[in-house]
């Protein structure tokens, strides 16, 4: 395999990404029958079929899956070093444009806007249309460069990076915690009031083997609201089971304490940004969405909200 056999993973990527050998020929400036012929190469040299052909449609084999699977990584990467030098030759004056985006009103508030505000600062000609809601729109339809998800997509189609777990932590005021016993375990936990969203009720607690909703008993307010259940936690409504992101800023602020429960709240979810094969994407998202990576790390943890306790 030599370097410029590069470009013949290219056409089968933008092959697989639009179903369509001619709309991959569009995409990439030449002709169908040069994608046609490129694809028959990469399967010559390969020893194997990669796509089902029909008159209306292609479709991967399950040699091509495999493919895409060892391909898409490695293009991503080279992408990736082609945006970061092609940056550095680019005036931030001439970048300018709107990104616009999808996230949650929780998020967006917690790390999404003071993320821009730094952004801004760096390239004063980008602006920033803010889609807030907890439904999954689709990039495509809704026009949208990036959505900000917790849960990993499963569409081929979109790609996405890790920004930070979505870890969960018990939490409550001061006030409410003074003069009552320690709770030191989950069951001690049991004596209070204790809130968390419904779509963090299959969270497990490590120690018990039981999810949220199977052991704390149903509480008197429900709500499908993290924004709300802040605020019943702050008004001394009793515990709350919180994303760290979300309560950062009222552990900085004594407003909340952590209370350690001595055991691990296992979540699987993590939160996302969702976006196109970033060959598709102005250059204008595509350095927001690098600067987005760098601005997460490193990832916040357990032991850093520990710290903000004391």
């Amino acid at each position: 395999m030599k370097v410029q056999d590069l470009f013949l993973f290219e056409v089968f990527n933008k092959a697989h990404h639009f179903r369509s050998f001619s709309k991959a020929a569009q995409s990439l400036g030449v002709t169908s029958s040069v994608v046609s012929k490129k694809i028959s190469q990469l399967e010559n040299l390969l020893g194997v079929s990669l796509f089902h052909r029909t008159t209306r449609q292609i479709s991967l084999t399950e040699e091509g899956q495999h493919l895409l699977l060892k391909t898409e990584p490695l293009l991503d990467g080279l992408r990736e070093i082609d945006v970061l030098f092609d940056d550095r030759d680019t005036n931030v004056e001439d970048i300018s444009g709107t990104i616009k985006i999808s996230s949650s009103e929780t998020y967006a508030n917690a790390r999404l806007i003071p993320v821009i505000k730094e952004f801004n600062s760096i390239y004063p000609k980008i602006e920033f249309d803010l889609v807030l809601t907890n439904s999954f729109l689709n990039l495509v339809e809704e026009g949208l460069d990036l959505a900000i998800r917790i849960y990993k997509p499963s569409d081929s189609s979109m790609k996405a990076f890790k920004i930070e777990d979505n870890k969960l932590v018990v939490c409550s005021t001061p006030s409410f915690l003074e003069n009552r016993p320690p709770i030191e375990t989950s069951s001690d936990l049991l004596d209070y009031p204790v809130f968390f969203l419904e779509s963090h009720g299959q969270a497990v607690l490590s120690s018990k083997d039981k999810t949220l909703k199977q052991f704390f008993p149903k509480p008197r307010i429900t709500t499908n609201s993290g924004q709300t259940i802040n605020e019943m936690c702050l008004q001394n409504f009793g515990i709350a089971i919180r994303s760290i992101w979300d309560i950062e800023r009222y552990i900085k602020e004594k407003k909340l304490t952590l209370i350690d429960i001595h055991e691990e709240i296992i979540n699987d979810s993590a939160v996302y940004a969702v976006f196109r094969d970033s060959s598709f994407l102005p250059k204008r998202t595509r350095i927001f969405l690098n600067y987005l990576k760098d601005a997460q790390k490193p990832i916040r943890n357990y032991e850093y909200f520990e710290r903000l306790n004391k």
